[in-house]
């Protein structure tokens, strides 16, 4: 029942009783409510995660992203408000907490992967990147000089790049 209520209305959250709130209500208020609800007190803070404000996240939306606390801002949350909403973040910086611009995080790394590459990725790609996968690049700039058609993998740990050539798949030609 309390389920149904929330997919109906978002902000019907406020009234299931504590101890019968779900991540996957709190997810769907989020989205219902472009994460206005999440500011209710009467949801249970440990349900107002990352993936909750993810949820209700709309690209279409700035108000979604503003409706988040900063200390819930995470670097996930950043690097998507950015990719969706560059001109409210170019206008106000200060929407992205300190610590996630001076940290490394997957944020700090998709900044340094566009200056060096001057290419968009997506957050996907950089999730991917941050967590150890090769990332394909046609062109990346480095201390020494340009390579071009390699992959860039990221040792966090360390907080270092590593580039391999990409393997081409050579072909046969046919003389004549």
């Amino acid at each position: 029942m309390a389920e149904y209520a929330v997919s109906r209305d978002g902000y019907a959250i406020s009234s299931v009783p504590v101890h019968l709130q779900t991540e996957k209500m709190v997810c769907q208020a989020a989205a219902d409510t472009y994460n206005s609800a999440l500011q209710l007190k009467s949801i249970r803070y440990d349900l107002k995660t990352e993936k909750a404000y993810l949820a209700g996240m709309d690209k279409n939306v700035p108000e979604s992203f503003l409706n988040i606390p900063p200390d819930k801002r995470s670097a996930e949350i950043c690097l998507q408000a950015e990719n969706w909403y560059p001109e409210l973040l170019k206008k106000q910086p200060e929407l992205i907490p300190d610590i996630v611009r001076n940290s490394c995080n997957i944020y700090s790394l998709n900044h340094k992967m566009e200056q060096c590459t001057g290419t968009k990725f997506s957050v996907g790609q950089i999730k991917k990147l941050y967590d150890g996968k090769a990332l394909p690049v046609k062109e990346i700039w480095t201390p020494k000089g340009v390579m071009k058609d390699v992959t860039v993998s990221f040792d966090k740990r360390l907080k270092e790049f590593n580039f391999s050539p990409v393997r081409q798949i050579k072909r046969k030609g046919i003389k004549l």
